[in-house]
């Protein structure tokens, strides 16, 4: 996605710095993804596990501020973009000409909608993944938490014998 270009189009419905703050979680996303691949094929051992709940707790840690940034587009019927889409498609009927209920039939047909929507559902595609990511980084974190803790209690019980 070329996002010079989108924040262009949607400047006037979203908060520009908060696609880099997209782009930025997208690349924490990818380190963490290829650290945790890293030490998942390399079989962990306790320690291993424990660096990596480290790492990616520091990780989880800061996106979710950058996630609120995200997740602030997230509307009512937990969709995204939805309050940019219903602005667009009233600066789009109120430049058109003609009667009222005329307008909110065309609109979806006029050029600006259909180019800037695009944009929008691009984005929105990209929010979505973001978050499908986030929140299975989450899960993989609290699934290492347990696996720690079961190996623990293991290692105890072994010892206490």
């Amino acid at each position: 996605m070329n996002l010079k270009k989108v924040k262009e189009k949607l400047k006037d419905y979203i908060d520009i710095s908060d696609i880099d703050s997209l782009i930025e979680m997208a690349d924490l996303l990818k380190e963490m993804e290829e650290s945790v691949l890293d030490v998942y094929n390399s079989n962990p051992d306790l320690r291993t596990l424990e660096e990596i709940k480290k790492h990616l707790s520091a990780h989880l840690i800061y996106m979710a501020q950058l996630f609120g940034k995200v997740k602030k587009y997230k509307g009512n019927n937990h969709t995204y973009l939805e309050d940019a889409r219903k602005q667009l498609k009233a600066k789009c009927i109120e430049e058109m000409s003609g009667s009222v209920s005329k307008k909110r039939e065309e609109v979806y047909n006029t050029p600006q909608f259909k180019e800037t929507i695009k944009y929008i559902l691009k984005l929105k595609e990209q929010f979505i993944i973001i978050e499908e990511l986030y929140e299975n980084f989450q899960r993989l974190y609290n699934s290492i938490q347990q696996s720690i803790s079961i190996e623990v209690r293991t290692f105890q019980g072994a010892n206490s014998i």
